[in-house]
Parts: C-alpha cells; sequence; structure tokens
C-alpha cells in the first residue's frame, strides 16, 4: 500500500491552533518534526454534525477550557455551546443553553475562538469582514450564563441620550464635561442653552448618571454655547461661545460643583474672534495660566496666556497657534493629559480621533500627530441591548479623558435626536492610539475572512483571507485582556505574500509553535500547504513554499482544522463540510 509522507506541528495550549501539511492517505502518515518523525491514526468520526444540527451548512469550531467546552458555528448566524464530561470526546457532549444568535454582529461567521480564561469569545466572517470580540460577563467559558458584550467589558459605560433625557426639545448637545473628581457630569449645548448636570453614583461610571438639574444660560453672555470645562476645584466653569463675537465666557458658582443651587456669576466675557471665529472647546494648562481655544474656522488651537490662573479678567495676551493640525477638518473637541505631553482632538468632520504628543508641555510648538482612529467604525455597547449597529459615532463632537487615562468619553449627537456619550478603554494611559473596540481586527481590504488565530502572547491576530489568498497580520496593543489577547483594534501590519500556490479558496489555517511555518487548507483543490516563515509570527516576511497534499479522502469540502494537546496525546480535529462531519486523529509525537 502506498505511504505518503508529510509534515505536521502541534501545540499544548488547548485555546490556541497549530497546523499540518502533507496529510496523504487514510491509513497512515508520516510526520516529520524538529523532534523526530511519528504518525498519526486513521481518521475516527468524533461527531455527526448533520445528526446534530440538522440540515445546515458548518463553517468553524473550537475547544476551550482543556477540552471539557465544545463550539460550533453554522449558517453563518449562530453559535452552539456543548460541554462534554470527557475532554475533547464528543461523544460525552451535553447542549448547554439555548443557539447564540450572533447575526447583529456578523450574518456570515466563519470562524470562531475563546481566550484561555474563558472570559473573552471571538468571531469573524464576510459581512464586516472583522475579528469581534464579545466579554462573558458571567461563568467563564458558559455562552448562556449571561449575553455576551460586544467589545471589553463597555456595558457600563454607555449613556444613551443625556440631553435628550433632560430635554427633548434639545437635540443640539455639543459637549461636556466631568467634575469633582468623576461623580458629576455635565452636558452643554446651544438648542435651549442649558447646562444639565448629573450626578454619576461611581466615578466615571456614566451608566449611573441621573439628572440633578440645569442652569439656563439664556440672556448671559454665552448666547450659542458649545464647550464647557472647569476650573478643578469647581468654582469656576468656562463655556465657549460662538455668538458674536466669538469668546469664552468666564461663569463663577458659590456652591462648587453645583450649577443647581446657590449663586451663579457671570464673569468676563473674553472674545476670541480675531483669531477664531467659530470656537467649540477650550482648556487650561495645571495652573490655568495657558487657555487653549479649538475651533473650525482655523483648523487649529490658540494659545493664550493669563496673568492670574484661571481668571479671564486679567491680563490675557495671544501666544500663538499650533497652525494646522495635520489631519481634522472642523476640530470640535480636545483634551491634555494632566502633564500637558499627551492630546485628543476630535475632528466632528473626518468622524477621526487624533492623537498627538508634545515634546515640550503644554508648548503647541512641539506638537506632533502620532495616528488617529476611525470612529464611525467604532462600535460601543449599550446598557440595554447588542444594538451596536445603531452605535457608530456619525459626528463626534466632544472628548475627555478619565479615570487616570484608562478611558477616553466620546460624544456624540450632533444635529440627531439620538445622542450618546460612550467611554471607551485605551490600552496606555492618555494614549488615544490605543483605544479599545469591540473588533480586534478589520479587513480594510473588504475581503472573506474565514479563519483567525493569535499570537501565543496576544500581540498579533492572524486573518485568513479567503477571497484573496493572503494572511493579514494585526499587531495588537497588549494590556487589557488575559493572557494579552484581543487587547485592542489591531494595527495592519499588511498581507502576506499569495499563498495561491496552495489553493484559490482558503478556509483554514494555523501557524506553528515556533512561529516559522504556516498550513493553509483549501477547499477548491481540497489539499494541505506548507509555507516557511523567514522571520517567525510575521506572515508579513518571505514566505518559502514547500509543497501541498490532497485531503479529498477525508472530505472533499474541509471548512476547519485545529490541533490540541489532549490528556490521550496530541490529536488534529478536522471539520468537513462535505460529509458535515467532526473527525480526530492522534498524533504520536
Amino acid at each position: 500500500m502506498a505511504m505518503a509522507r508529510g509534515l505536521i506541528t502541534g501545540e499544548s495550549h488547548t485555546s490556541r491552533l497549530s497546523g499540518m501539511v502533507n496529510l496523504a492517505d487514510s491509513l497512515k502518515v508520516g510526520i516529520k518534526l524538529q523532534e523526530g518523525i511519528g504518525a498519526f491514526s486513521l481518521p475516527t468520526e468524533v461527531w455527526d454534525v448533520a445528526a446534530a444540527l440538522g440540515s445546515v451548512s458548518i463553517h468553524g469550531f473550537c475547544f476551550g477550557n482543556g477540552g471539557l467546552d465544545f463550539y460550533i458555528t453554522w449558517n453563518g448566524d449562530y453559535v452552539r455551546h456543548y460541554t462534554l464530561t470527557k475532554p475533547y470526546d464528543m461523544s460525552t457532549a451535553t447542549l448547554e443553553g439555548s443557539t447564540w444568535d450572533v447575526s447583529l454582529y456578523e450574518s456570515n461567521t466563519y470562524a470562531i475562538d475563546i481566550s484561555p480564561d474563558g472570559k473573552y469569545f471571538y468571531i469573524t466572517g464576510v459581512d464586516r469582514d472583522t475579528v469581534n470580540m464579545f466579554t462573558l460577563t458571567g461563568t467563564p467559558f458558559n455562552l448562556g450564563s449571561s449575553t455576551p458584550i460586544f467589545g471589553y467589558e463597555m456595558k457600563d459605560q454607555y449613556f444613551s441620550n443625556p440631553m435628550s433625557e433632560a430635554d427633548p426639545d434639545d437635540s443640539l448637545t455639543r459637549s461636556f464635561e466631568f467634575g469633582n473628581n468623576g461623580t458629576k457630569l455635565y452636558t452643554c449645548g446651544y438648542g435651549t442653552d442649558v447646562i444639565n448636570q448629573y450626578t454619576l453614583s461611581t466615578a466615571y461610571k456614566i451608566d449611573t448618571a441621573t439628572l440633578d438639574g440645569g442652569y439656563d444660560m439664556t440672556g448671559d453672555g454665552a448666547d450659542t454655547p458649545e464647550g464647557i470645562r472647569w476650573k478643578p476645584d469647581g468654582t469656576k466653569f468656562f463655556i465657549t461661545d460662538r455668538g458674536s463675537p466669538a469668546r469664552v465666557v468666564e461663569y463663577s458658582v458659590s456652591n462648587a460643583w453645583d450649577v443647581t443651587t446657590g449663586t451663579i456669576t457671570e464673569g468676563t466675557n473674553f472674545s476670541v474672534s480675531s483669531y477664531e471665529t467659530s470656537p467649540y472647546d477650550v482648556a487650561f494648562n495645571s495652573d490655568g495660566t495657558r487657555m487653549y481655544v479649538i475651533g473650525q474656522s482655523g483648523d487649529d488651537i490658540i494659545e493664550y496666556s493669563l496673568s492670574v490662573g484661571y481668571d479671564l479678567s486679567s491680563t490675557v495676551t495671544y501666544v500663538g497657534t499650533s497652525g494646522n493640525l495635520g489631519g481634522p477638518t472642523a476640530p470640535a473637541g480636545f483634551d491634555f493629559s494632566p502633564d500637558g505631553t499627551k492630546l485628543a482632538v476630535i475632528g466632528s468632520s473626518t468622524d477621526r480621533l487624533y492623537h498627538y504628543t508634545l515634546s515640550t508641555a503644554w508648548d503647541l510648538s512641539t506638537l506632533s500627530l502620532q495616528s488617529s482612529v476611525d470612529m464611525s467604525q467604532i462600535t460601543v455597547m449599550s446598557q440595554t441591548g447588542p444594538n451596536d449597529r445603531d452605535l457608530y459615532f456619525t459626528t463626534p463632537m466632544a472628548v475627555r479623558w478619565n479615570d487616570s487615562g484608562k478611558r477616553i468619553a466620546i460624544y456624540d449627537g450632533y444635529g440627531t435626536t439620538v445622542d450618546k456619550i460612550a467611554n471607551i478603554p485605551v490600552g496606555v494611559a492618555y494614549d488615544a492610539s490605543t483605544l479599545v473596540d469591540g473588533y480586534i481586527a478589520k479587513n480594510t481590504n473588504q475581503g472573506s475572512p474565514y479563519a483567525i488565530q493569535f499570537k501565543p502572547d496576544g500581540t498579533r491576530c492572524y486573518m485568513l483571507d479567503y477571497s484573496d489568498s493572503v494572511v493579514y497580520q494585526y499587531s495588537i496593543t497588549p494590556g487589557l485582556c488575559p493572557n494579552g489577547v484581543g487587547s485592542g483594534i489591531g494595527n495592519d501590519d499588511g498581507p502576506s505574500s499569495s499563498l495561491t500556490g496552495t489553493d484559490s479558496y482558503l478556509r483554514g489555517m494555523a501557524i506553528s509553535p515556533d512561529g516559522k511555518n504556516l498550513f493553509i487548507c483549501g477547499s477548491s483543490a481540497d489539499r494541505m500547504g506548507h509555507y516557511k516563515l523567514e522571520i517567525p509570527w510575521d506572515v508579513t516576511s518571505t514566505l518559502t513554499f514547500t509543497g501541498n497534499t490532497d485531503i479529498t479522502h477525508i472530505d472533499a469540502t474541509p471548512c476547519d482544522f485545529k490541533i490540541y494537546d489532549t490528556p490521550d496525546g496530541m490529536k488534529l480535529f478536522l471539520m468537513g463540510a462535505n460529509t458535515r462531519k467532526l473527525y480526530s486523529m492522534t498524533l504520536n509525537i
């Protein structure tokens, strides 16, 4: 009998893929490893998917929790969870809870994975071309113990309709501000010229906001209020006014941080119209001796010096301008880090969040653009449901750091009847470029992602593209999620070279534990291919093709494969869309 020979690698991590190549006949295949020569057993049917799920199209699967939990996705819309009494043995499987409908996020789901601690679940598909992350807020590994939350524990960081709740007739909220160490929240807009004040029962936890009341500025100096900023001790607040002339208006309060009681005194109206005719936001340096105004007439930041901190009645002198900010048009909101070396700017027309550094603190002449994030692609979660498709930032207007720079709050809603504030984690304090979204990686090339894999330390994500015949690589900022996995939006490193030498319709992918080997599975030619990576874990480096192997004897349409270190040894699992069965093979390594 003919004996085919090949190469297989595996990994001992229970939540990670590895790979295989040169699988040939159904009896025995030689395996070449650095450690030596081995073989794997005759493929055996582990589970009849058709019998369990009926007439459905099957796509992807994964094990978790040391093989005691199994997950499968089908028809692109659904994920089902099974528990096993014996690790990796589907004959002991019991269906857990109800089927999870993921169609709101992805209607063509093809690949799934779960984090090693069971707190985060990942799906990818061809509808939105993303690797989406979900937080499991209930029992780890249990999809049914609670509704998976889109993104990184965002449930408590969303505040819908803050202005509309206070005043249904006002849809022209423009800005917000935290106060009193995050226990107060203020919104400001020119629809009714009212500052609304909220109390947060937990600092910066915006879903705990309750309305205290408001202050009506009608008839005061601020005719068209846009932005609001408080003095750090809560005794004054400042309003940017787009009226004529454009100005910053100072107010004093008798009760610190409270605009609903006591006496509020309008102070100096300082005109900024000589340099900015459409001011939207104002900020100060740490002692209040520098005032910064951002606006949309010049797409820049204007700087003034104050002889007395936070006192517009003192001598106020024009210092200069940042010049063109090099990215945002119609900038609407901004916020400095406390030390003045970091700056976040919102561009309302570009829908982007821009991150800058200052080599000299508070000195705009040393400003340097580092990166930007497309907020129109950011999705956040409401408290009441997963309706993320309605939660894109369409016209972001204001931005504020909070919680020691670990989160950044974005306000959206200009000209709409539905406004919102979303408080979003960042991977690095006061670094807006590390903003954390619900997706890990997004294929901007509009391809068809069919498989995902993470580098073991979680610093990279790999997305196999079915239509482009490449693997896209994304670098991920570590630090927020366990094991470093899924901690932020991946930075697109680029694609691999073309993998068409293996198959024109790629379905499965695996990178060996040492990062030196890439294994590809296709469904057109029904074969496995092997590539060597010039640089470990870098698929954008030079790839060297070593060969293919036909696998039609197992399944003519493979749709997913994985390797796990089980109590019974290293095993390869292969799911076939044609036979609609899940197979297992023992690796004798």
